[in-house]
């Protein structure tokens, strides 16, 4: 896939999931946070024949307002487009009337009732009880993008000059890359050294971030490329955390996060 980077001044979160639909395939299932619902980026989601599963505030339109009030768990509508999404298809050089949605209520553990917005419209063969556990499997991508902004430091470039901002870019996806693949290697191992423990446990992904970045060195000095690999998996087997699923942090409202936070080392 191209690598398009642009200034967050000049391309918002909705541009830039335009832009990826450029790459989107028949029958690809795209799921949506709920900064991203729009009828215009589900209309182009649409015309590409692929589907969506989008979490939308309750506030979002008139209908998922109805929806929420009424109780319902389960619905397929019709919605319409505002004016900013008849002027965004427009400019776009599109046109979609209406499309038919379904709306599903997910009560999670907390109480919270949340909306989602999916093009699946087959209640048969995509019932409504899986759609909680489906829009959960966004979590592993937001924990990764957490991974590459705060411990990668993705954006934070050593030069201004769209040559080095590449350079950048490219030197840590190709280090993370690297960690991913060889950190996958050991992970039977640990599971043997940690069978007698009550909780499973995996490598420490920070910590092998900044192991890494050693390996690479001696792999550019050419020395034995298997004995530096070697050395490198022998300190994620030692380097690991347990897994704890189901764990939550209570949502912190209104607080900024600093962009390159010092409770994340720097590995790069």
């Amino acid at each position: 896939m191209d690598t398009y980077i642009a200034p967050i001044e000049d391309t918002d979160e909705l541009t830039a999931a335009y832009q990826h639909l450029a790459k989107a395939a028949k029958n690809d299932l795209f799921l949506f946070d709920r900064g991203y619902p729009a009828f215009w980026l589900f209309a182009v989601t649409l015309l590409h024949e692929a589907d969506f599963c989008a979490r939308a505030k309750i506030s979002w339109s008139k209908v998922t307002g109805e929806f929420y009030e009424g109780g319902k768990t389960d619905q397929i509508i019709e919605i319409l487009p505002s004016s900013t999404s008849k002027r965004t298809l427009r400019e776009l050089g599109l046109d979609a009337p209406a499309i038919t949605v379904r709306l599903i209520r997910v009560e999670l553990d907390s109480g919270e009732t949340e909306i989602l917005i999916t093009s699946l419209l087959d209640q048969k063969n995509y019932p409504n009880n899986v759609f909680r556990e489906l829009y959960f499997h966004r979590w592993p991508i937001e924990e990764d993008y957490k991974t590459m902004k705060y411990r990668l430091e993705l954006g934070n470039f050593s030069g201004k000059t769209v040559e080095s901002i590449y350079q950048d870019f490219h030197a840590k996806i190709v280090s993370k890359n690297m960690t991913v693949m060889l950190s996958l290697h050991t992970q039977d191992i640990i599971d043997q050294n940690t069978a007698h423990r009550k909780c499973k446990y995996k490598s420490n992904f920070t910590d092998a971030l900044s192991n890494i970045k050693t390996m690479i060195v001696h792999l550019l000095k050419l020395l034995d490329p298997l004995s530096v690999i070697k050395s490198f998996q022998s300190l994620v087997i030692i380097n690991i955390e347990s897994i704890r699923p189901g764990r939550k942090n209570k949502r912190k409202k209104g607080i900024k996060r600093r962009e390159f936070h010092p409770s994340y080392k720097s590995i790069t």
